[in-house]
Formats: C-alpha cells, sequence, structure tokens
C-alpha cells in the first residue's frame, strides 16, 4: 500500500483509501460495509441522497441501475461512474439548503483537517427530520494498533485521524441530531447496538463502527397569554369556610 506524505490534500488520501479498498487487507471489510449500508440506507420514492466522501464501489450497496437519485461530493472524481458526481470541497458542497432526505459521509472526516466542518454542511443540506448516516474507523480498534507502524509512516488509512464515538456523539448533539443506531464492522460480522457503546472483545476487534442519526427540529411553543380576571367576579376559595382554608 503507498503512503501518504503530510503534505497531500485530502483528494490524494481519497484515492488511496480507494485503493485500499480493493486491496486484499481492505476487500473483507469493503464486503461488510456494503453489506452494512445496504440495511440502513432508507429506500423511499423520490428521496434524494448525497454522499459525502467517495468509495469507489457505490454500486454494491445502492443500485445505481434503478436509480438516479443518488450523488457523489468529492474532491476528486473516484465514484462509481454509474452515480452522480460533484467534484468540490467537502466541507462547501454547492447545493441548497435542506435539500437532501439522506447523507451518507463514508470514511470521510478522519482524512479532513476541519472535521466538525464537514458535519455542519452535512447538517445544512440536510431535511428536517432527514437521516445522517455515517462510516469511520474504530480508533481503539486493535487492528489499528497492530498497524501503528504504517500509521506514522502515513499509511493510508492508518495515518487518518480516527474519531472515537463519545466525540462524534457530542458533535452531533450539538447540533440536535439524534442518535438512532450504533454499528460495529470487523472483518467477520457486525454488531449494531442502540446503547451508547458496545463494551468487550467485540468492541476491540470491529475496525469501524456506523452511527445513523436523525435531524431533529424542535419548535418552541409559546405559553397563551394569561387570561385577564374578569371584574367583579370573586375566587372560588374565598367562597370556602375558614376551616377548610386553615385546615
Amino acid at each position: 500500500m503507498k503512503s501518504a506524505s503530510s503534505d497531500q490534500d485530502p483528494a490524494e488520501y481519497r484515492r488511496l483509501l480507494v485503493e485500499w479498498f480493493f486491496s486484499n487487507s481492505g476487500n473483507a471489510l469493503r464486503a461488510m460495509e456494503s453489506d452494512y449500508l445496504s440495511k440502513v440506507i432508507p429506500f423511499r420514492y423520490q428521496q434524494q441522497i448525497l454522499q459525502i466522501g467517495s468509495l469507489g464501489w457505490e454500486r454494491e450497496y445502492y443500485d445505481t441501475d434503478v436509480r438516479s437519485d443518488f450523488v457523489v461530493v468529492d474532491r476528486v472524481a473516484v465514484a462509481d461512474e454509474s452515480t452522480g458526481r460533484i467534484v468540490a470541497n467537502c466541507g462547501e458542497i454547492p447545493l441548497e439548503s435542506e435539500s437532501m432526505d439522506v447523507v451518507i459521509v463514508p470514511h470521510c472526516l478522519e482524512f479532513e483537517s476541519d472535521q466538525y466542518g464537514v458535519l455542519v454542511e452535512a447538517e445544512r443540506i440536510l431535511k428536517p427530520e432527514g437521516r445522517l448516516i455515517l462510516l469511520l474507523f474504530n480508533p481503539w480498534s486493535r487492528t489499528r494498533f497492530v498497524h501503528y507502524p504504517d500509521g506514522l509512516r502515513g499509511i493510508v488509512p492508518w495515518c487518518g485521524n480516527f474519531v472515537s464515538q463519545h466525540k462524534l456523539r457530542h458533535w452531533l448533539g450539538s447540533m440536535d441530531f439524534d442518535v438512532s443506531l450504533v454499528s460495529y464492522v470487523n472483518f467477520q460480522a457486525d454488531l449494531s447496538a442502540a446503547r451508547p457503546a458496545v463494551t468487550g472483545l467485540f468492541f476491540f476487534t470491529s475496525v469501524s463502527y456506523g452511527v445513523r442519526a436523525v435531524k431533529r427540529r424542535y419548535s418552541v411553543i409559546p405559553l397563551a397569554p394569561e387570561r385577564g380576571r374578569v371584574k367583579g367576579l370573586i375566587p372560588a376559595n374565598s367562597l370556602l369556610p375558614r376551616s377548610r382554608l386553615d385546615g
């Protein structure tokens, strides 16, 4: 696997990541993650789906021959040729606000300098009650520790700036996202849990994890104005006997 030097831009990291997913070590994870995405991406009539960050194997989890409402945005056009593609900065997407029903962010944050900014942009273009789906490498995976020297040498994907689930939840919560499901994926299987974290051996053996969240919009309901008292009426409690008021 080729290495990425510190002065390479995110577009080069993306090319190397796509290349890694088709290598011997990346094939197994690609199969598991494509199966995961095919299960969690909602398929509804006339919905608009945007993916931030190319993978190169979009056809494996989304039937682009049948549906044309799937668009991928990235600095480099390495997405499957059957998908619609927009070449743009992942933090400055040329789409209208609240125009997408589903936004997918697969392994994009790890190679972006402004990780929070990408999430802010995803929130901007997502409709209220829209679905956000993320895939990230697990920073606590034992697989990453095995490849720690590769990360120091700048080899993709191990040199990425991995994001913990705790930090991601904090960011999403600050934007009023409701996390509905967390899934951990290793080279053999995946485990989903609605609880905040998965503990035990699977947590450390999982190479990546997926998060599914919903964009909430909470409306403030104003309190009804207090009605003025009608002149000449006596409050009801003033008519009670003195003994009942004191007791």
